[in-house]
């Protein structure tokens, strides 16, 4: 199903420059300061506009082409703006490097896709697990599980063999707000129809809110948000600092990597398209969801806005989710509005530069290839049988893309898998290895089904 949560919790296998740490160095330069003052006036906002209309040379404010593409773009006039209104960001200390850095690069075994309580499809399945009690769990210390017994409590106690390096919880972000107002007794919409419903049969619940992220254009429940959404992202506007608050106190400098993160989940036509956003430190913006921005381009260029042009030292990457329920539309070459092969080219860069990773492998199975299909994807591979979600035979729909891949009636394609992207060319990003190395089948006896559901 398309928003099962991540179950076992895979092992993500990642080089890292050094101690663990994501993207690259964003620059100290305050967005607008043209005098270097630390601070934007009202001035230097203008001056901007200036030179974006013609008006005036970049030479007047070089700190205002934060991308340094030799053009004042709106984006950046607004980050100006904000930078005038809310101050410039001041750089915190660098720390000391860790003891263990490495110029050769080391490797750091984490878990990039983590769902807890703050997930509507984790919470309908008996899952309670805090953001910080998952952060915990990655640490090494014990979990208990559903099924839970008369007071709410798993019962069920699992732990790894091997504590990890780094972790990030990507709970989704569309239904942050709807979850905690509708399991919080007493909040302002508790006892509306919709989070009756929710507290009810879990497969109706599962339908009736999953359903929302698959519509052309989401929208969120009125009996559940109230009158401008404002219920449930207040509500959500909590759970997000609730999540900040359990990275900081999960980091260790040079021992264990919190991430702050969230998964965006949209699934157009019942095809997953999620992606994990990941940021690099603690200066975040609010997580976007499929019902403010409803396509990946919109997802890009608010990541773009609200935080690598924001001025706040922002940092972050998106990771597309395991593409083996995609239908094909995860990798799918198009270019939306294009006109020209210099469009079609800027928008291949701008999205190679904010997803430069892929996950290959998760609990819902792999993409990394399947035997059977026609062409290069499915020549015979004796290692190709591995955890796969699919099993015996399937329909395959070649170079066509289809939809409900999330159902296992769904067609397969060829875009689905890594193979096919190599073979015609069409995605140039590095991948992300995911592995299930042996300690986690002797943390899990039982293999997957005794890992931590929906964690």
């Amino acid at each position: 199903m398309a928003f099962l949560a991540a179950g076992v919790l895979p092992v993500l296998l990642w080089l890292f420059a050094a101690a663990p740490c994501i993207g690259a160095v964003t620059s100290a330069i305050c967005t607008g300061d043209c005098n270097a003052s630390a601070a934007v006036t009202v001035d230097e906002v203008i001056a901007m506009v200036n030179i974006a209309l013609g008006d005036a040379s970049l030479t007047a404010c070089p700190a205002g082409d934060a991308d340094a593409n030799g053009q004042i773009s709106i984006d950046e006039i607004m980050a100006a703006a904000r930078n005038a209104l809310n101050g410039c960001f001041a750089a915190p200390p660098s720390e000391p490097a860790c003891p263990q850095r490495n110029p050769l690069r080391n490797v750091y075994f984490g878990d990039l896709h983590v769902h807890t309580r703050n997930s509507f499809d984790a919470y309908l399945w008996d899952t309670r697990t805090t953001p910080l009690q998952a952060y915990q769990f990655a640490r090494g210390e014990p979990l208990a599980l559903a099924p839970l017994d008369a007071n709410g409590n798993g019962t069920r106690t699992v732990r790894l063999a091997r504590p990890l390096d780094f972790a990030a919880v990507t709970d989704h972000s569309e239904f942050l707000g709807e979850v905690e107002s509708c399991s919080t007794p007493g909040g302002p919409t508790y006892d509306s129809p919709n989070c009756q419903l929710f507290r009810g049969t879990t497969g109706t619940a599962f339908a009736s809110f999953g359903i929302k992220v698959t519509s052309p254009r989401p929208l969120r429940f009125p009996d559940v948000c109230g009158t401008g959404n404002r219920v449930c992202l207040s509500a959500a506007g909590d759970v997000w600092e609730r999540i900040q608050g359990a990275a900081a106190a999960a980091y260790e400098q040079c021992t264990f990597t919190a991430f702050v993160a969230y998964e965006y989940s949209r699934s157009p036509s019942g095809s997953t398209l999620h992606r994990n956003v990941i940021f690099r430190n603690d200066r975040v913006p609010f997580p976007i969801s499929a019902f403010e921005e409803p396509t990946p381009q919109g997802l890009w260029r608010e990541l773009k806005t609200a935080c690598l042009d924001a001025g706040t030292g922002c940092d972050v990457l998106a990771i597309p989710h395991n593409s083996n329920e995609s239908n094909g539309h995860m990798f799918f070459v198009e270019y939306p509005g294009a006109q020209t092969v210099d469009d079609q080219r800027t928008q291949a860069q701008f999205r190679a530069a904010m997803e430069p990773l892929v996950e290959i492998y998760q609990h819902k199975g792999n993409s990394e290839c399947m035997n059977g299909l026609s062409g290069v994807v499915g020549a015979p591979d004796e290692q190709c049988e591995f955890e796969k979600r699919r099993q015996g035979t399937v329909s395959d729909c070649g170079d066509q893309t289809g939809h409900l891949g999330a159902a296992d009636e769904a067609e397969v394609r060829l875009g689905e898998f890594l193979p096919d992207q190599r073979r015609d060319g069409q995605v140039v990003l590095p991948v992300l290895v995911v592995v299930h190395p042996a300690q986690q089948q002797r943390a899990f006896p039982s293999g997957l089904a005794a890992g931590p559901n929906h964690l």
